[in-house]
């Protein structure tokens, strides 16, 4: 039984929010995708029952393509199934997301350079590479953790900034 994804209590933690396209932080907007594509599947599976041709190789080996495309990062991705696929599924780095998220909402880093973690960790393609935005990102939450406010460092500056982190579970968008 699939469970409503507005009952979710955080339905993006483990997918990079650098990546999350803003409409589908929206619960209602993500429950409401959800049942569209269950939908396409049950009417797919209709139509077959009823005598429509269907060509399961074929289909087999497009969204093999697309899916291939994406996990690779390949130019010739489909854009609108990344940004479903970037909004909602889980990479194999998810455990490492979930692991960056943590640090970060202890790190009283402001959103900009939060922004700027995600979008290193975007670029990073290997395992290890990932790894070491982590590692700096725990490096640098050790050097700016404290009370509710904090200081953070600007690497590009070197300016000292004062920063507020609200408490709450999942990663802080914009």
């Amino acid at each position: 039984m699939q469970r409503r994804l507005i009952d979710e209590g955080d339905r993006t933690f483990g997918c990079n929010p650098a990546l999350v396209d803003p409409p589908y932080l929206n619960a209602a907007v993500r429950e409401a995708s959800k049942v569209a594509g269950l939908r396409a599947v049950m009417d797919a599976a209709a139509a077959v029952r009823d005598g429509a041709a269907l060509d399961t190789a074929a289909v087999q080996r497009e969204f093999t393509q697309d899916v291939r495309a994406w996990l690779t990062h390949s130019p010739e991705q489909n854009p609108e199934l990344k940004v479903l696929l970037d909004s909602f599924v889980h990479r194999d780095d998810h455990r490492m997301v979930r692991q960056v998220d943590k640090v970060l909402q202890k790190s009283g880093l402001s959103p900009e350079h939060q922004q700027q973690v995600w979008q290193s960790f975007d670029v990073a393609r290997t395992a290890q590479e990932k790894q070491a935005v982590l590692a700096n990102v725990q490096a640098m939450a050790q050097r700016t953790s404290g009370p509710a406010a904090s200081t953070a460092v600007s690497p590009e500056t070197s300016q000292v900034t004062r920063t507020e982190r609200p408490k709450g579970k999942g990663f802080q968008v914009g």
